[in-house]
């Protein structure tokens, strides 16, 4: 199964599966930058537009998951600019 098809498991926790996971998200990356920078202009423009759709849809869950990540982020006790970097809202999600 290539990158990009495979699903990716977040829920585990530990950190090798935290470095494993950072290591899928890095080859289906590197992946997809290779098909997208072989493919035509028309193809690249349907597939930000299809990403930005998709973004748009899930921003519910996205926003969600964040507020997930800030608290468990607090409570690592992350500087405020960190955090500010982390923070997701509405306009930003719609900048994504």
């Amino acid at each position: 199964m290539s990158a990009t098809t495979a699903r990716i498991d977040t829920r585990r926790g530990g950190a090798d599966d935290i470095q494993q996971t950072m290591h899928a998200i890095g080859a289906a990356a590197r992946e997809a930058a290779q098909i997208l920078a072989l493919a035509p202009a028309e193809q690249r423009s349907a597939a930000l537009r299809q990403a930005g759709k998709a973004v748009r849809e899930g921003r519910k869950a996205i926003l969600a998951a964040n507020a997930e990540d800030m608290a468990f982020a607090r409570g690592r006790q992350l500087t405020p600019a960190l955090l500010d970097r982390l923070a997701l809202d509405e306009k930003r999600v719609e900048a994504m």
